[in-house]
């Protein structure tokens, strides 16, 4: 009787700490989730940022490089 009382209490024991053992899994998939989407999210701001940043320096390199047909003026 007394080892049924122990191995009662021993599962719900166990069934609790595999309980907190589980929460504790998903809390950490789900951050490590979150982080993936917050760093894809930096990466593409990054990226237009260059790609907007290339576009304004080509086109003030063209401003500075003399035109084809410059002979012209005097």
């Amino acid at each position: 009787m007394i080892l049924a009382i122990f191995f009662a209490l021993f599962g719900l024991g166990l069934c609790g700490f595999l309980h907190k053992l589980a929460k504790h899994i998903d809390q950490a998939n789900y951050e490590r989730e979150r982080f993936a989407l917050l760093v894809a999210q930096e990466l593409d701001r990054l990226d237009k940022a260059i790609k907007e940043n290339n576009s304004t320096i080509a086109m003030d390199n063209s401003m500075i490089e003399p035109q084809e047909k410059w002979w012209g003026r005097n």
